[in-house]
This record gives C-alpha cells, structure tokens and sequence, in this order.
C-alpha cells in the first residue's frame, strides 16, 4: 500500500510538471512569436531593417528551442508509456555522432561556434541509435546554448575494454559545484526548463541503454558531460 502511494504521488508529481511545461514553457514561446511576427506585419515608420533582422532572429531562436521541448516531451511521454521500443543493433558510433554534428551545425553557425568531434573511426556498438540521438542532440544543444559567441563545442570518444564514454565537451559559462548536484532530477523535482527537461531524459535513457551519466564543470571555464555505453548488452 504504502509503495503504491507513493508511485501514485510520483505520477501525480510528474503530471503536474508536465502540465506546468505545457502552459508555461509552451505557451509563451508561442506567444512571444506570435507577438513579434504581429510587429514585422503591421506597417509603421519606426521599424528599421536592424530591429526586422532582431525580431526574426528571436523567432527563430524562439521556435528552435519550443520544438526542442516539443520533441522531448513527445520522446519522454512514449518512453512513459511504453510506446519508446528499446531495439538494440550494432550501430557506428562514429556515423552516429558524425550525423549529430551536421543536423546541430545550422545552430551553432548563428552563434559562430566551432562544432566537431573526434571518434574513434569505425567503433561498432549494440545499442538503439535513435534513442542514442536523443541523448546526443540534448546535449549538444544545451552545450551550443551556453557557450558564448565564438566558442567550441567537441565531442569525443573513448574507448576501454568493454565499454566507450562519450564526452560532449565545451568552453561555455560552466556550472556551479551546487548545480551540478541538481541537473539530473527526477521530473517531479523539476524546475519548468527545456534545458533540465532535456537532461532527465538524458539520464532516463542513458540508463535504459545500459549506462550512466555526469558531469564536470568549472565556472567561467566550460563543461564536459559524460557518459558510457557498453559495447554489448549484458
């Protein structure tokens, strides 16, 4: 009983976070283009071609970052119930995180920051590439949101005997030792961002494929976040 009660708190928890995502994370982006786009429609002499350029860049930055929260939300509802099928192939890594950097570099571009990786070539693991994806996309998203202008954002392979750690690594503001202890909650504890969203679901599904997940960081100076996949499953 007392088990069932406290799942039922959880799930209940978890609903109203998701439906605080919903109104509020949601809700006002939408807003925000709605009333800039109603600004570059209505004619008037005060509008200069410098704040048209300024009003499409926040629309655009706006409907990126919602339909990146759009996506986590749909990925983390399947995964919740049961609709996200685990499907475990040999997959390259390397292919994998090569497509990553080329569907994210339109994004680090606007804010000029230099995006690679260096992999090992040809590393073959068992995993489900589209939910390794998910993991990948999150994490370079966040690290090219909190990188300034003209920084560098990497990610690297490392191999060890049965498993490989993958490091999404950048030269951003970093994170405070105190936050660092937050950034992996559980949903119920969840503050409404797209960017704490994303990373419990990067927990969430580092795990389901057989992993773990951290991070390490030093203010002023960037962040390395790190995880391991095994190379086969157990």
């Amino acid at each position: 009983m007392k088990k069932s009660e406290a799942q039922f708190k959880e799930l209940n928890a978890t609903k109203d976070t998701l439906l605080s995502i919903i109104a509020h994370d949601l809700r006002n982006p939408i807003y925000n283009i709605q009333l800039l786009s109603k600004l570059l429609l209505e004619p008037t002499e005060n509008l200069n071609q410098d704040d048209a350029g300024e009003y499409l860049g926040l629309i655009h930055t706006t409907a990126e970052n919602t339909f990146s929260l759009l996506d986590n939300l749909l990925e983390w509802t399947k995964s919740q119930t049961g609709q996200l099928v685990y499907r475990p192939h040999k997959v390259n890594l390397a292919q994998v995180i090569k497509d990553i950097v080329i569907s994210s570099d339109s994004i680090a571009q606007i804010k000029d920051i230099d995006l690679s990786s260096i992999t090992v070539p040809n590393m073959e693991i068992y995993t489900d590439d589209k939910i390794l994806k998910t993991i990948l996309r999150n994490l370079v998203s966040n690290a090219i949101k909190f990188t300034g202008e003209g920084g560098k954002v990497t990610i690297f392979t490392i191999m060890a005997e049965d498993w490989v750690e993958i490091i999404v690594s950048d030269n951003g503001i970093g994170i405070s030792e105190n936050n660092q202890e937050h950034l992996f909650g559980s949903m119920s504890s969840l503050s409404s961002t797209n960017t704490g969203f994303g990373l419990v679901i990067c927990k969430e599904f580092v795990e389901k494929l057989g992993g773990r997940i951290w991070v390490e960081s030093v203010p002023g100076k960037g962040s390395d976040f790190k995880f391991t996949l095994p190379f086969k499953l157990s």
